[in-house]
């Protein structure tokens, strides 16, 4: 709203009591009608140019585009409560917290594989996307402090968490103390090629999407990892990106150019998830 678009506004405001009570006919009840409509179309207008200029200003920023997309279409953000019963196969409801957990695990698990199940196998493999390498190994060299440092400053303050309630928000102001412990901690992973299992613990959260409440099938899960897992992640993932494209093993026909806005860590989170056992 600019102030030249408010200025309108109480303009209009002004012509519409002036027309109150007046035939359509009237000189009153004519000017506040083109007027509105002129205002709409000029509102209409800025409200276009806001949102595109916030679209390009966060064009990078998929979270940031979403929710500006979210506002323009008058979506609501708000949280809505999850149901306090629900409906499993054999039409029983269950009102037991502790079994509706237990049931939501049971259909995220398995909801994955069943939509796999009705997916047409290909006769092609992997392997035919791939550029062929010969005498090419990966080598995950140790990280050291300075590394763990820039890593933990990258990461978003946000107050979200996993299972140890510790945020990347806390990981950014206990920095200083914890950059020496995690170095070792990561140091001591690489090289015996596995990840720390509170570190692949997810904390998993029903999401409502639409329709009815009460059925399992309208909700889609979010997992939550411990923040101390994606500096892992991080660590791991530049030492990937850099072997792939050192190698040339990025196929430029299946994967955006570097020139291109990208967020390549979304580009090898199936590798991560491979990599941590799941």
């Amino acid at each position: 709203m600019t102030p030249a678009l408010l200025k309108s506004s109480n303009h209009m405001n002004k012509l519409f009591k002036k027309s109150i009570g007046k035939p359509k006919e009237s000189m009153a009840f004519t000017t506040f009608t083109t007027y509105r409509n002129n205002y709409n179309k000029l509102k209409n207008v800025m409200k276009h140019q806001y949102f595109a200029e916030r679209l390009y200003q966060y064009k990078t920023d998929v979270r940031k585009t979403w929710s500006i997309l979210n506002t323009a279409i008058g979506r609501s953000n708000k949280k809505i409560i999850i149901s306090d019963s629900f409906k499993i196969d054999n039409n029983e409801n269950l009102t037991n917290p502790r079994l509706i957990s237990n049931a939501f695990c049971n259909y995220f698990t398995e909801v994955g594989r069943t939509f796999a199940s009705k997916i047409p196998r290909s006769n092609k493999t992997f392997d035919e996307y791939m550029i062929p390498m010969n005498n090419a190994s990966l080598f995950m060299y140790p990280t050291d402090s300075n590394e763990i440092y820039k890593t933990i400053m990258s990461l978003k303050p946000k107050t979200s968490h996993g299972h140890d309630n510790i945020s990347s928000k806390l990981l950014k102001l206990l920095v200083n103390s914890l950059t020496i412990p995690l170095t070792s901690i990561i140091n001591k992973s690489l090289s015996n090629g596995t990840v720390p299992k509170n570190w692949k613990l997810a904390k998993v959260i029903p999401i409502y999407k639409s329709k009815d409440k009460s059925l399992m099938n309208n909700y889609r899960p979010i997992s939550l990892l411990p923040s101390m897992s994606k500096i892992l992640e991080k660590i791991v993932h530049h030492r990937l990106y850099k072997f792939c494209d050192t190698k040339g093993i990025l196929n430029k026909k299946t994967i955006w150019l570097p020139s291109q806005t990208f967020d390549y860590t979304r580009s090898y989170r199936f590798c991560w998830k491979y990599i941590k056992g799941y």
